[in-house]
């Protein structure tokens, strides 16, 4: 559980601050290069970050679930990355209507509603 709650919070500060940093560099508040690379550092925290997610997840189900349904629990991991690797940039498109960072804010929005969801079950 640990590590799906540091790749959760990964997640949403990465993505939070990544909406900031660009919607500082689009009021020219930043320097296009100083964001350029803040962005790169965003992107490798986030990557160690979010890395130990998928791994964690489905360890976690196959020992608590049941024994017979294993592929099937794997299944169902890979039907829902694959859904939300969809409906994930179809959202993000909509959003982009309104600002250029609203994407990112949303899309932390969202995380940290399913981090609560995911802990209170």
């Amino acid at each position: 559980m640990r590590s799906i709650l540091i790749g959760m919070t990964s997640y949403v500060v990465t993505l939070g601050f990544t909406g900031l940093i660009l919607q500082q560099a689009l009021s020219q508040h930043l320097s296009a290069e100083a964001s350029y690379y803040i962005l790169i550092c965003l992107r490798v925290v986030f990557g160690l970050g979010i890395s130990g997610i998928v791994p964690a997840i489905q360890t976690y189900l196959v020992l608590h679930g049941d024994p017979n349904k294993r592929s099937s629990t794997i299944a169902s991991i890979g039907a829902s990355f694959s859904i939300g690797m969809i409906l994930g940039p179809a959202l993000a498109s909509f959003a982009s209507s309104i600002s250029l960072t609203a994407p990112f804010y949303l899309i932390a929005v969202f995380a940290v509603l399913l981090f609560f969801l995911s802990f209170s079950s």
